[in-house]
């Protein structure tokens, strides 16, 4: 006697749109080229202690090597006020 086999379809989310800040990522000859406006800035960080350059938000996938994931932040600290 065979038993049935209860099997769930799972979700595939949908894909998703990376978002980030002052970042972009390409695939050059398997290596992956990021660039960063250095002369740009999104205002201070969560804890204020910095000034956020650029930032993934997270880890995202790289574009044509999605199975690789990066997460970058680069900020600078706020100059003295002299």
């Amino acid at each position: 006697m065979q038993r049935a086999i209860n099997i769930k379809p799972i979700a595939i989310p949908p894909k998703l749109e990376i978002t980030m800040d002052n970042i972009q990522i390409e695939l050059k000859d398997n290596q992956a080229v990021i660039t960063i406006d250095l002369s740009k800035d999104f205002g201070p960080s969560k804890s204020g202690k910095t000034i956020v350059v650029a930032t993934t938000r997270g880890n995202v996938p790289i574009p044509g090597a999605e199975t690789i994931r990066l997460g970058l932040n680069c900020y600078k600290y706020p100059e003295e006020n002299k």
